[in-house]
């Protein structure tokens, strides 16, 4: 990393108090707490997302992001039976690029079950090539299918939040 790009990373960083931090989403979605600043007496309050509209000048436009998180965190397991956890960053030639939380040995085979494996090709930095066993262009049906949300570190709960139980109907 450049200087000048850590000097302009250093201004986002904060400090966020654990408590803080939600481990899961609100049950329903418009319950969740809603940051107000109001300029006029520099003061910033909460309310509830669903009260949204309340703070909106007239005639706003309110954009609505309809994006999915994509369930890039495979769990495979190692010849030996240890489990890894390896995360999909992209499709790179004929293999998978992805971030790895166990070394993984340049040769071997890491399986995902008894029909779906991944052949360890190379590595560059801290990215592992993957060979899978499979047409590179099918890994988003594999994601879909096995894959889980990356959860940040400071999630202590491993949610998944494509679970039914957690979604707005």
């Amino acid at each position: 990393m450049s200087v000048q790009f850590e000097k302009i990373l250093k201004q986002y960083d904060y400090f966020l108090p654990k408590e803080l931090i939600a481990q899961k989403p609100e049950s329903l979605r418009d319950n969740a707490r809603l940051l107000i600043y109001k300029r006029t007496s520099d003061k910033i309050f909460y309310d509830k997302f669903a009260n949204i509209i309340k703070y909106l000048p007239k005639n706003a436009v309110l954009v609505f992001n309809e994006t999915k998180v994509l369930p890039a965190r495979l769990t495979v397991y190692k010849q030996t039976g240890g489990k890894v956890r390896i995360l999909y960053i992209g499709n790179y030639k004929d293999n998978i690029k992805v971030l790895s939380d166990r070394a993984l040995k340049i040769g071997s085979r890491i399986n995902l079950n008894l029909k779906i494996f991944f052949i360890v090709e190379g590595r560059r930095g801290k990215y592992f090539f993957l060979k899978p066993s499979f047409p590179v262009s099918k890994i988003y049906k594999i994601l879909i299918r096995y894959g889980f949300a990356p959860i940040p570190p400071y999630i202590k709960k491993n949610i998944n939040p494509f679970s039914p139980k957690i979604l707005v109907p």
